[in-house]
């Protein structure tokens, strides 16, 4: 697995938007680090999650850092920095440096998903509101809901991260997709008149995460 002298997962923001959002007033989020590291294991795998240009999430880098090495600190710190910081189920949550308040994944995919079905739910009504005053035959999107319960992980340490943090892009992407959807109906493309979705539904930007009160992060 490669080892990052500095952090490498891209600052997430939207080309479209005035300023990249993170959380409660944060910004400049740069993804989501996916710690696994079992009770009594020598190593933390961590996999950093990051969305491209605010619409394809990727998982970006893979790092083992060895438990008790001289640069245990200094690498988790970089790999930690203005990320989500998210545990998988059998990782104790003093693995990660002091100042770090981190969520589990479990947590993580289950606030994202609610957001996403509040979106999903919203576009949904708009459409049909909309063919009913307009007469239109508008097709509405066929969305796809997500478990977002941590599925089984490998025995395999390094597998086990990997799971995780694909499980965590997959919800993610959840959400950028259902936002797309809200954004690509809040504008008519030919006229640039307000358009489907109603005022007050979303900024005119697809919004890279959703305000998650909950989530931790390091900083």
């Amino acid at each position: 697995m490669n080892e990052p002298g500095a952090p490498t997962a891209e600052t997430i923001e939207s080309p479209t938007c005035p300023e990249p959002h993170g959380h409660n007033g944060l910004v400049s989020i740069r993804g989501v680090a996916v710690v696994h590291r079992p009770i009594g294991a020598p190593s933390s795998f961590v996999w950093t999650v990051a969305a491209e240009g605010g619409a394809r999430v990727v998982n970006t880098n893979a790092v083992e850092v060895l438990v008790g090495s001289p640069a245990e600190a200094k690498k988790l710190d970089a790999l930690l920095w203005r990320q989500v910081v998210c545990l998988t189920s059998p990782t104790p949550s003093d693995v990660v440096p002091p100042g770090v308040d981190p969520m589990s994944v479990a947590a993580f995919c289950q606030e994202i998903v609610s957001a996403t079905d509040l979106v999903q739910a919203s576009i949904l009504a708009a459409i049909a509101t909309y063919k009913t005053t307009h007469r239109s035959k508008l097709v509405s999107p066929d969305f796809t809901r997500i478990d977002p319960t941590e599925p089984p992980l490998p025995d395999e340490p390094a597998l086990a991260a990997l799971h995780a943090a694909n499980h965590v892009r997959a919800c993610w992407q959840g959400w950028i997709d259902a936002e797309g959807e809200r954004v690509r109906r809040s504008r008519h493309p030919n006229t640039g008149a307000p358009w489907i979705m109603p005022e007050g539904s979303g900024p005119e930007w697809v919004r890279v995460l959703p305000d998650l009160g909950s989530v931790s992060r390091a900083t």
